[in-house]
């Protein structure tokens, strides 16, 4: 386990961050705390099966928050009205699912995570989402009188 880890700030919730689309706004509340907890357990915690059963909740929880907002996606046929950014969406869930699967993996052959790199990995994506492709599906969905 990588013994210097650097204090990170939490991830605070600001205005922009709302989609105005309730599901949407509640899970991203529920990843942003998720985040800011892993961010206090791993400050402490050593046990690779714990940080290991960390991710993999984070990772469920996250894959449940894909699968409402890519529903959203085919309810309201966003991709054959916004064809690049449905893609672009669903390959950022994508590719966050494989790197957190690839950062499982490396705790399970080596037993050891960089944290720092884990959080600031997880922060990062999670604001970066929401501000671009989260924002842009927001979009869509109130010009069509669908979010709520």
């Amino acid at each position: 386990m990588t013994e210097t880890m650097h204090e990170q700030r939490p991830f605070v919730w600001a205005p922009k961050f709302d989609t105005g689309v309730g599901d949407i706004d509640d899970q991203h509340h529920v990843l942003v705390n998720t985040l800011n907890e892993a961010n206090l357990t791993l400050r402490h915690e050593t046990s690779i099966p714990a940080i290991d059963r960390l991710l993999q909740d984070l990772l469920a929880y996250a894959l449940y928050h894909f699968e409402t907002e890519e529903h959203l996606m085919l309810e309201h046929d966003y991709e054959a009205h916004e064809p690049e950014a449905a893609r672009q969406h669903i390959e950022d869930h994508r590719k966050f699912a494989q790197q957190v699967v690839i950062m499982r993996n490396t705790l399970g052959s080596t037993g050891d995570i960089d944290r720092d790199v884990l959080l600031s990995f997880l922060g990062s994506w999670l604001q970066q989402h929401i501000l671009g492709v989260d924002q842009k599906l927001a979009a869509f969905l109130h010009k069509r009188g669908a979010a709520g």
